[in-house]
């Protein structure tokens, strides 16, 4: 069964990620079953919406809650409608410390399709594998949160001149930059236009001289996000919910208008 991307009927019932619906019972893994058992307090009869990241979410009821894990008996499943382009995800340097929690979380909320690690010549943090599995960790957490079916795919660690070098004809490759001026990427970025779009974010102390003259000889465009200087979680945060509002705005533009019953007065 295929719907569309809005699924609220479920929303009421806690959300548990698991990423293996094609079976008629699911035994959740120790961190869902810590969640379901132990914060949700959830008992066998509970009903719960599980999903698996990849659009797909499915009806289920608790049969079994104990030390040893819990144990979910699955439904009917919906395949969720897959995001339409334009779509826009991130290449960004990571901030310090709890930053990069609130960064992953709202992006994921905000609809990004996929957040890359950016490392330049003034970073700070370079993700590891045990990291990296924090930010996934995390973008669950915002799905069950915020409704989402779909998991924003996390990259490994990419330098910022070999995103250069390898980049193809889409999505368009853009660079945040308080300089920046071309009015086409922000219309691109606000979700006009039909190309998905990888923006660049780069870290504290800014882009390096040598990376902004790389990025000028690519002929990469740049967007300013701001008349002031953004931390990095802010400006991720700033670019994604320009592109989410943009896109339920279009999208609401091209409903069509109600139809009338005929009635008079």
């Amino acid at each position: 069964m295929t719907g569309s991307r809005k699924h609220n009927s479920h929303m009421r019932r806690a959300r548990i990620y698991h990423p293996d619906l094609d079976h008629r019972e699911a035994m959740l893994s120790d961190d869902e079953s810590h969640h379901a058992r132990d914060v949700l307090r959830l008992r066998p009869g509970d009903e719960v919406e599980l999903f698996d990241g990849a659009r797909r979410i499915a009806e289920g009821r608790v049969i079994a809650a104990s030390r040893e894990g819990v144990c979910v008996q699955i439904g009917a499943i919906q395949t969720v409608s897959a995001r339409r382009p334009p779509r826009l995800s991130l290449a960004v340097c990571p901030p310090k410390g709890d930053r990069q929690q609130l960064l992953v979380e709202k992006c994921t909320e905000l609809g990004i399709e996929a957040i890359t690690p950016l490392t330049c010549v003034r970073s700070v943090v370079v993700p590891g594998p045990s990291l990296l599995n924090r930010w996934r960790r995390w973008a669950i957490e915002a799905c069950k949160q915020c409704g989402r079916a779909d998991l924003p795919r996390i990259d490994s660690p990419t330098a910022f001149a070999d995103l250069i070098r390898h980049r193809s004809p889409s999505p368009t490759l853009a660079i945040a930059d308080a300089g920046g001026h071309d009015p086409g990427v922000f219309d691109k970025l606000a979700g006009c236009g039909s190309d998905d779009i990888l923006l660049m974010i780069g870290p504290e102390g800014g882009w390096a001289d040598e990376e902004m003259t790389a990025a000028r000889a690519a002929g990469i465009p740049a967007v300013a996000l701001a008349e002031d200087t953004l931390r990095i979680e802010t400006a991720a945060i700033a670019a994604a919910a320009v592109f989410a509002a943009r896109r339920v705005q279009e999208r609401s533009l091209q409903r069509p208008p109600p139809r009338s019953d005929g009635s008079h007065g």
